[in-house]
């Protein structure tokens, strides 16, 4: 016994708060004041420590209450005791295993309670009769753990009160041990299969800091598990272009549909700086709050496939400029066949308009193949200027009116209230609005196509111009699809109209590169909207 209680007491963590708990546990009118050793036995307990340590607290500080003689620990595996540890004479734990009260704690959940007889006490030599008191701890090592504790005559209501709160503790740490080795076993589970991935996975936490690593990111990157864990992403996963690109990709996901899904190729460096191309597509966990949580991320080595992109557009280059030269030469030929045209029979100048027309159409598709080439390997340059927008679609309108005269429809621009400019390059634009008034005017069979300038966009300090026609439309799951490459969406019943699909493609590349966005919004059989948002210029202001 300590003799400083109050010294002792005074050094306990939250020794009010065990006292509380100690007070709940004796219910009885005759309650007693907590002691030293069950406030330190308590305290103890409730530690982080194995639980073989935690046992041994038990069997060094029970006894030390004048009403305990001794303290003991089995493990049962299939009906046979072990001792664990106790603070007894190897012949009582002999003598005490074989008695029925423990068969009785270890399949029991209430604690056992046995009075041993006169001739036991004097067998074991422990004087007067005395209670046991057993019961099942709980699973540990494939066993039970069976408490005993010898007792002076009977045991008051408080002690078994007591002895039954040490039970519920070790219960309670014993079930957090195996929550805890659950836990440990899913996150190997995890790291395994994660480490076999055929893609590298990385997982980072709010601070955007590298909590899992698995060893596909090692062999495109570079970084081991090792030297990549506990670090920023930007360390690691380097862009020349954008060090923040994550950053970037979190600003767009609070403006997006998919906030909470991305995805982007960009060019990776190494750990020996050597750059590689990669596609990456994740997704952000937020928590109640909104707020992002975690963010996993799969990244796929795409290096060999840009290759191969590299040379089809450098075969399509060359085989383009091939074709160039005979195409032109078919040009001049049937540019002085049509001087002679009225010379020609009828049916000579029905084979010649036909020939023109696949001549003009093999020329469109080479400038188009030549220009995807130029854009795909980032050869495109612009020349930025002010550019007012209304003459220039005036402009386009009046060059694509005869075309949609044939097909009967109304072609219209709406002038502006005031003269309105975009920064962007004048020949890319107008290539832009006239790629868009032609495909129009292809998939309208009646009705207009309307052709109008919006200054208040979508995006701020944005001009929006729409092209709005009244053609067959487009199903709201292919809206995205019509600017992939080679992607045309309408049946052939529904226009007859020629194409290799590049023409939105080439658009929605140049607007890219203007840093600006297009929109689709359509329906079938009631025709299509398209908005092109372009950056304002400051020269509007002086025509206001």
């Amino acid at each position: 016994m300590p003799t400083n209680d109050k010294a002792q007491s005074s050094s306990l963590p939250n020794l009010l708060r065990w006292e509380k708990i100690l007070h709940r546990l004796h219910v009885l009118e005759d309650t007693q004041e907590p002691t030293i050793q069950e406030l330190e036995l308590i305290r103890r307990l409730l530690g982080d420590q194995p639980i073989l340590e935690l046992v041994g607290a038990v069997c060094a500080y029970l006894p030390k209450a004048d009403w305990v003689d001794s303290v003991g620990f089995f493990k049962t595996v299939h009906g046979k005791m072990t001792l664990l540890t106790c603070n007894c004479s190897p012949r009582m734990t002999d003598y005490l295993s074989t008695l029925t009260v423990f068969k009785n704690a270890a399949g029991s959940r209430r604690l056992a309670q046995v009075r041993l007889r006169a001739n036991d006490s004097q067998r074991l030599k422990i004087g007067q009769e005395k209670t046991l008191l057993a019961s099942t701890v709980g699973e540990y090592e494939d066993g039970q753990l069976v408490i005993w504790a010898v007792i002076i005559e009977n045991p008051s209501q408080n002690q078994r009160h007591f002895i039954d709160a040490i039970i519920q503790i070790l219960k309670t740490q014993l079930r957090s041990l195996a929550i805890r080795q659950e836990l440990d076993r899913h996150k190997d589970r995890l790291q395994a299969l994660t480490q076999h991935l055929s893609e590298g996975m990385v997982v980072l936490d709010r601070d955007l800091i590298i909590r899992l690593w698995n060893r596909p990111l090692q062999r495109l990157t570079g970084y081991a598990p090792a030297e990549a864990l506990n670090r920023s992403y930007a360390e690691v996963l380097r862009r020349h272009d954008a060090a923040e690109w994550l950053e970037h990709l979190i600003a767009e996901s609070r403006t997006s549909p998919l906030r909470n899904v991305f995805s982007a190729e960009f060019e990776l460096l190494t750990k020996q700086n050597r750059p590689k191309w990669v596609n990456i597509s994740g997704s952000f966990l937020r928590d109640k709050n909104n707020e992002i949580e975690q963010t996993i991320i799969i990244t796929r080595d795409i290096s060999h496939l840009k290759l191969l992109e590299q040379r089809k557009n450098e075969f399509i280059s060359i085989a383009t400029h091939e074709l160039r030269t005979p195409i032109t030469a078919i040009k001049g030929y049937l540019s002085l066949l049509n001087k002679e045209a009225d010379q020609l029979t009828d049916k000579q100048r029905l084979y010649l308009s036909r020939t023109n027309e696949a001549n003009n159409r093999l020329v469109h598709l080479a400038e188009d193949l030549l220009q995807v080439a130029q854009v795909e390997e980032d050869r495109i340059r612009l020349n930025f200027q002010p550019v007012e927008l209304y003459p220039m679609l005036e402009k386009i309108c009046r060059d694509w009116t005869a075309k949609a005269s044939l097909k009967k429809l109304k072609l219209t621009v709406q002038k502006p209230e005031k003269d309105i400019f975009v920064i962007a390059d004048r020949e890319k634009v107008e290539q832009i609005f006239s790629n868009l008034v032609d495909n129009a005017i292809k998939y309208t069979n009646k009705g207009s196509i309307t052709v109008t300038i919006n200054e208040r966009g979508d995006l701020s300090e944005m001009i929006t111009t729409h092209v709005h026609d009244t053609g067959i439309g487009i199903p709201g799951k292919y809206n995205q699809e019509i600017f992939n490459k080679f992607r045309r969406t309408h049946r052939p019943e529904q226009s007859r109209e020629s194409g290799a699909g590049l023409g939105l493609f080439i658009v929605k590349s140049l607007v890219n590169k203007h840093h600006g966005s297009i929109q689709v919004k359509s329906r079938p059989g009631r025709g299509s909207r398209i908005s092109v948002s372009l950056p304002s210029s400051p020269a509007r202001s002086s025509h206001d």
